[in-house]
């Protein structure tokens, strides 16, 4: 088995496998994490945005191959979404217990959660410090939603002395930090408790909700619809964008067919990247001006937007990484060598081709360790344990 260490130690004694001079941040899924000095360049064409933003960017760029098998969709997105510390809201009333057939997710954390969710006909968007999972109606229906608790929030902002500042999309406005707040809550929580949760916390410590809570709670909570949820977290976020995400899971109140207007970094607005989002957007509606999109349109023509700003960032991410020889300290435990290869080859953005007479020898077992090795050579030792030659091709990994 493989898995990652974090900061207190070894999360697993099967073993653990960490991108040297990196935090590590994996565990659990049978399938290996790399995450590479990517997600550690705070400049690595990140997009103009709130810190909240930023770090999903990156996280959802950071390089990466795992093997789920035996599990569902949920189960899997709810593991990446916790281990790397990402605010992923999904669209509840899709099926999430579907079960996964044995696959290999990757190349990064985003490629495999698109994998994923395409299952289910869904996508993914980044959008005030959150991760939206959900179809297209739906992602809309939730930008429509925070959208209009961000003008209520710029509205408080120009009656402080803060005063108002405007935002520039990829997503949130720049919020003080008293104005963000972390919350936690346990199985079973209703979505009126989750927005009560999130008007209480202080945001200067994570407000949570124990199983003793939920267990005492009143009888009464008509807020929203009632519903039972599952356990989750949100990461400094605004209070009104809880509240905002909540009532979108119920189609209260949103008007995706609302216009408005939004800024965006210039990447969107050139070469392949702008020629999408004009086709969505169509003429007069979108202008450049000193690296800065502006763009007016429905909630369909900011979905369209968004999706092509994380698009246009994994690529350029993957650019700005090219010929680094990323290393790894590396540990397995009595693996087939077919899994282990596979898993690093798709780390490595290639694919693996077995050209061997007794194809049962790729599944001879393997144990060993290494330390500040590239994938290449992760990959060298992984065959030579069990007896293989592996040749290494720009376009792909040989198997002989």
């Amino acid at each position: 088995m493989f898995s990652l260490s974090n900061s207190t130690g070894f999360i697993s004694s099967a073993g653990h496998f960490r991108s040297t001079g990196r935090r590590p941040a994996w565990a659990g899924l049978w399938g290996v994490l790399l995450a590479s000095c990517l997600a550690s360049s705070p400049d690595a064409a990140t997009p103009e945005s709130t810190v909240a933003d930023r770090e999903a960017y990156r996280t959802l760029a950071s390089p990466m191959t795992m093997r789920a098998e035996g599990q569902t969709i949920g189960q899997v997105v709810d593991q990446l979404a916790t281990t790397r510390t990402l605010n992923l809201w999904r669209q509840r009333d899709l099926d999430w217990d579907a079960e996964l057939p044995e696959i290999s997710l990757g190349p990064s954390v985003a490629a495999a959660l698109q994998q994923v969710v395409d299952r289910l006909d869904a996508t993914l968007v980044v959008r005030s410090g959150v991760v939206l999972v959900g179809r297209s109606a739906w992602i809309e229906r939730n930008l429509a939603e925070l959208h209009r608790a961000e003008l209520g929030g710029a509205q408080l902002n120009e009656a402080s002395p803060l005063g108002s500042q405007r935002r520039t999309t990829g997503a949130s406005v720049a919020r003080p930090a008293a104005h963000l707040v972390s919350i936690r809550w346990p199985d079973l929580i209703t979505p009126s408790e989750l927005v009560r949760l999130a008007r209480r916390a202080d945001g200067v410590h994570t407000a949570e909700l124990s199983p003793s809570d939920i267990a005492s709670r009143p009888e009464v909570d008509d807020e929203f619809p009632h519903d039972l949820w599952p356990a989750g977290q949100l990461i400094r976020v605004a209070p009104e964008s809880v509240e905002s995400l909540v009532r979108s899971q119920f189609a209260v109140q949103s008007e995706p067919a609302e216009s408005w207007q939004d800024r965006y970094p210039g990447v969107i607005g050139s070469g392949r990247w702008g020629r999408r989002v004009r086709t969505a957007v169509g003429a007069g509606r979108m202008s450049t001006a000193n690296g800065t999109v502006t763009l007016t349109g429905t909630a369909a023509t900011h979905r369209v937007a968004l999706q092509t700003l994380l698009q246009a960032f994994l690529a350029r991410a993957k650019s700005a990484t090219a010929g680094k020889a990323a290393t790894f300290d590396f540990k397995v435990e009595n693996q087939p060598a077919s899994h282990v290869l596979e898993s690093l080859a798709q780390a490595a953005g290639v694919p693996l081709q077995v050209e061997i007479d007794e194809p049962a020898r790729v599944q001879q077992r393997v144990t060993f360790s290494a330390e500040k090795k590239t994938l290449e050579q992760l990959a060298q030792q992984a065959a030579s344990e069990a007896g293989l030659q592996i040749q290494f091709q720009a376009d792909r990994w040989i198997i002989r």
